[in-house]
This record gives C-alpha cells, structure tokens and sequence, in this order.
C-alpha cells in the first residue's frame, strides 16, 4: 500500500489529492473488515503526502477595480461579480440573465 501511494505521489497528483483518493480506499478496507471479510486492513499505518498550505493572494478594491478597467469591457461585469460575490469560474459561467426579480 506504501508503494502505491508512492506512484500516486510521484504523478502529476497534488498532495490533496492522493489524500482523498486514499481516504476513498482507506473507508472502503474499514468497511470490509467490519463485515469480517479481511483481519486486519492494508492501509493502517500508510504514510501520506504533507500538504503544504499557501496563502492566497486577494486583490484589494483598487487593484480589483484596475483589472476590471483594463480587462475587455465584455468580461468587467463577469470579472467583478466573480471577485464581490466570491465565485469560481464554473459558478459564474453557470449564471443566468432573467427577465425575473
């Protein structure tokens, strides 16, 4: 099992990654060994890959408003509803307009 999270680790995987990957084994082991079907399970005392956390950098209003004016004028309203409403790409591109209140 070491080994494996060692090929796991040595791909293109964020630490993360391999960590929930495993997390999906490690429960899936857990529930055999509840059901009797194995002793013991493969993924007691695997090392896993640290991960390492890094601050995110934030724009501040002004610099957020310097992209907002420079970016093409087809993205500005995208841009900072992304940035004042906090959304990922995909909720963003997944919004709407609606004749609607």
């Amino acid at each position: 099992m070491q080994e494996w999270i060692g090929v796991l680790a040595s791909r293109p995987l964020s630490p993360s990654t391999v960590r929930r990957v495993f997390t999906i084994l490690d429960q899936l082991f857990g529930s055999a060994v509840d059901l009797g079907l194995i002793a013991t399970s493969p993924t007691e005392r695997v090392r896993l890959p640290r991960v390492t956390r890094t601050e995110m950098p934030f724009l501040i209003p002004v610099e957020l408003e310097r992209l907002a004016d420079t970016i093409d004028e087809r993205y500005r309203a995208m841009v900072l509803t992304m940035a004042w409403a906090t959304l990922r790409i995909g909720e963003a591109t997944g919004l709407r307009r609606s004749g609607r209140c």
